[in-house]
């Protein structure tokens, strides 16, 4: 349990759906829909990389980004209150460049805030992680 959640099911359900669209974007290649669902001073901390910190440098990571055929997620936990939700999650990259037989994991901690009733991307931590 990650702590205090005074979060609506309606917040969870729009969180999930925010990062699942957020995941949709980046793998199939939408940039300009994937870099919307971020806030403007956001930080994306990939593992074994410096931090890529607001659109400019978001949008480049974007560009670089190669398409995944599939993905899914396990293991939701949500943490938050009034316009501040943290989510920690293992997303599992299927059929990518990185390897074309094996399944990649992740384990995300995703922060959002809540701007004029929309939830946006502020932060995310990722690190590779064995199944």
């Amino acid at each position: 349990m990650l702590g205090i959640d005074d979060l609506s099911a309606t917040d969870h359900d729009e969180i999930r759906q925010t990062i699942i669209g957020w995941t949709d974007e980046l793998v199939s290649l939408k940039h300009d829909a994937w870099l919307e669902r971020w806030a403007e001073d956001a930080v994306l901390m990939p593992p074994g990389a410096q931090r890529i910190v607001g659109h400019n440098e978001l949008a480049k990571f974007a560009a670089a980004f190669e398409p995944t055929p599939g993905y899914r997620f396990e293991n939701w936990e949500f943490a938050g209150s009034g316009d501040m939700a943290i989510v920690c999650n293992q997303i599992i990259l299927t059929g990518n460049s990185q390897s074309e037989d094996q399944d990649v994991h992740f384990n995300q901690i995703i922060v959002l805030v809540r701007k004029k009733q929309i939830w946006k991307i502020q932060a995310v931590i990722f690190t590779p992680t064995k199944p």
